[in-house]
C-alpha cells in the first residue's frame, strides 16, 4: 500500500510522480500496487495533475501497470483525479493498464473551470492500452467537468489506443462524457461494459 493520507479527503500530496521534469524515457513498471488518498493541492497553472499517480512518456518511454488498486484519490484544482499520463513530445512511448481498478477519484476545479478525468486523463499525443481493468465511480466535478471515467485529449496516436474488456461504470461528469469524453480516436473492443454514467 502507498498513500499520502490516512483517508479519502486527508492527502497532502499526489502519491507518486514519474518523470515530473518531463526530461527523461525509461520504462517504469507498477504491479500488485494499492495507491490511494492521495490529494494533490497544486493549481491547474503549475502541476494540478493527477491525483494517485502522474506520468510523462518523453517521446519513447513507457510504463505498464498491472494488477493495481487506485482508488479514493483526488485533485483540487486539476484533471486526472486517479491518474494523469502525457507523453508531450509524442513518440512511441506507451501506457498499459491491465487487471487493475480504477475507482472513487475525483477531480475538480474551482467553479466556472473544466474538470477533466475523474478516473484517467489522458494528454496529447498519448498512446494507451487499457486491458480488463475496472475504471468505476470516479467524478469530474465543477460547473464545466467532462470525462467522469476517462477524458483523452486530441490528437490521437497511431497505432489507435484501445480499451479492451473490463468495466467503465457508474462515473459522473458536470457536462459531458460520464464514463468517457474523449476527442482522439480510440478502439472499443468487444466485452467491454460501459453501463450507469452519468452526465446532464
Amino acid at each position: 500500500i502507498i498513500q499520502a493520507g490516512t483517508s479519502a479527503g486527508t492527502g497532502i500530496d499526489k502519491v507518486l510522480s514519474v518523470n515530473p521534469n518531463f526530461n527523461a524515457a525509461f520504462d517504469t513498471a507498477f504491479s500488485n500496487l494499492e495507491i490511494r488518498f492521495g490529494k494533490n493541492p497544486a493549481s491547474f497553472a503549475t502541476n494540478g495533475f493527477g491525483g494517485g499517480f502522474d506520468w510523462e512518456a518523453s517521446g519513447t518511454g513507457n510504463m505498464t501497470v498491472t494488477n493495481c488498486n487506485i482508488h479514493d484519490n483526488s485533485v483540487v484544482d486539476g484533471s486526472g483525479g486517479g491518474i494523469t499520463i502525457t507523453n508531450t513530445p509524442g513518440g512511441t512511448g506507451q501506457f498499459t493498464l491491465s487487471g487493475s481498478a480504477v475507482n472513487n477519484n475525483v477531480a475538480q476545479r474551482p467553479a466556472g473551470n473544466t474538470a477533466r478525468g475523474g478516473g484517467i486523463f489522458v494528454g496529447t499525443h498519448t498512446r494507451f492500452t487499457v486491458t480488463s481493468t475496472q475504471i468505476n465511480n470516479n467524478q469530474a466535478l465543477t460547473s464545466n467537468g467532462e470525462g467522469g471515467g476517462l477524458f483523452i485529449f486530441n490528437p490521437g496516436t497511431t497505432p489507435i489506443s484501445v480499451i479492451h474488456g473490463g468495466t467503465i461504470s457508474g462515473n459522473q461528469a458536470a457536462v459531458r462524457g460520464g464514463g468517457i469524453r474523449t476527442t482522439a480516436g480510440i478502439q472499443i473492443e468487444q466485452g467491454a461494459k460501459i453501463p450507469n454514467n452519468t452526465a446532464p
